[in-house]
């Protein structure tokens, strides 16, 4: 009997499967890390810390960096311009008696 399954233990190899579910749990298969991931992981970290150099080593001054903030004169004053013209085109500030006068018809003419 041993004989005979040793033998078929050759012939048919025994499946190992994992009890549950294979993605969740204690007993989960995880899938092997390619080099083509690991390469990719490096490269992102070179990445992120040449942006931290660029970030921690500014190219302009604090003076030139201010200039092109909200504080640049030349887009204060087209900012000043647009917002003088939407004002425009309102009407101007007119008080209760002109309203009541306009109505009232005092400036008509009787001819």
């Amino acid at each position: 009997m041993r004989l005979t399954i040793s033998l078929l233990a050759v012939i048919f190899k025994r499946k190992k499967n994992t009890p549950g579910n294979v993605t969740i749990g204690a007993n989960q298969k995880y899938k092997p890390i390619k080099t083509s991931q690991k390469m990719l992981a490096v490269n992102y970290l070179m990445m992120e810390e040449q942006n931290n150099t660029y970030l921690n080593n500014p190219y302009l001054s604090n003076y030139e960096e201010a200039q092109y903030g909200k504080a640049h004169p030349q887009k204060y004053q087209k900012a000043k311009d647009f917002f003088a013209s939407r004002k425009s085109k309102f009407y101007s500030d007119r008080t209760l008696e002109d309203h009541i006068e306009d109505n009232l018809g005092k400036h008509r003419k009787w001819e």
